[in-house]
């Protein structure tokens, strides 16, 4: 019988509104934590700077990181799509734009209203 009340009673202490908030405090403090170390591994890795457009490299990062995420159903990811030489751009980040719109009208597996039907020309 003794055995059973020390254990009560121990378990009343981890009940108590002081040994709560000690808990309560520990997990926010583990998420402040976590969070700071997830935004210090995203800013070590390549940051995009929050005003203004956006550089040449931040533009090639993004489009790197979008070609790696986008594959069809062959693994390939955009780069067999064939640009009309008679269309003229009016800088190389519209033409790579094109492309990438032209990767993704290819990668819809459906179009059933067909809107992507106007998607074509340079402009």
């Amino acid at each position: 019988m003794r055995h059973k009340n020390s254990n009560l009673r121990h378990s009343d202490s981890l009940l108590r509104p002081s040994s709560a908030v000690f808990l309560v405090f520990c997990c926010l403090i583990a998420a402040a934590v976590v969070q700071s170390a997830a935004a210090t591994a995203a800013k070590s890795f390549h940051s995009i700077t929050p005003h203004g457009g956006l550089t040449d490299a931040e533009a090639h990062y993004i489009r790197h990181r979008q070609l790696l995420y986008y594959r069809d159903e062959f693994g390939d990811r955009g780069e067999n799509v064939t640009v009309d030489p008679s269309l003229v751009f009016e800088n190389p980040r519209i033409r790579a734009a094109y492309v990438a719109l032209q990767a993704w009208k290819q990668a819809i597996l459906s179009d059933p209203f067909n809107l992507t039907a106007d998607w074509v020309g340079s402009n």
